[in-house]
């Protein structure tokens, strides 16, 4: 069925992916995500941005993404949208994925490049009977990371 400019949802989804050997990356062509991994994005009906490879997903599978459903995958590489290196998986799949791949952050605590704190001030602020305003101003944080500290969400290793 016809649509913006008299083109298939999948003539202009193409117009942005040279297809190549089935065994090759097939490199999005067109916009790419700006922060983080340089993912394709493209406008899709409604003028929506959504993810290349997941519309790459839909139109060779000839089907929707249920809720929660992800597209990972298997060449580690994120703007191929070769559906053979595509496959569909959940939110937990993902997540393995990134993690045996080295993606993670497992930084945490000091090891955490943007911490001002150490694990014994996390003790000290945990101890303290100051006001969370006092003590934030001791440590330089803001009050609300001295709300989440005392309260175990923020440092919860600790």
């Amino acid at each position: 069925m016809p649509g913006i400019k008299g083109f298939t949802r999948k003539e202009r989804f193409l117009q942005y992916l040279p297809v190549r050997d089935p065994g090759m990356c097939w490199i999005w062509q067109g916009a790419l995500k700006v922060t983080g991994l340089p993912y394709g994005k493209f406008k899709d009906e409604g003028d929506r941005s959504r993810p290349a490879h997941c519309v790459a997903f839909e139109i060779f599978n000839g089907r929707a993404l249920v809720p929660g459903e992800k597209v990972l995958h298997t060449c580690d590489n994120p703007p191929c949208c070769n559906p053979d290196h595509l496959y569909s998986g959940t939110d937990l799949q993902n997540a393995h994925d990134r993690e045996s791949r080295g993606r993670s952050n497992p930084r945490r605590g000091e090891a955490h490049h943007k911490t001002h704190l150490k694990a014994e001030d996390v003790r000290a602020i945990r101890a303290s009977t100051l006001s969370q305003r006092v003590i934030a101003g001791q440590y330089g944080i803001h009050q609300q990371s001295v709300s989440k500290i005392k309260r175990g969400i923020r440092w919860g290793h600790v």
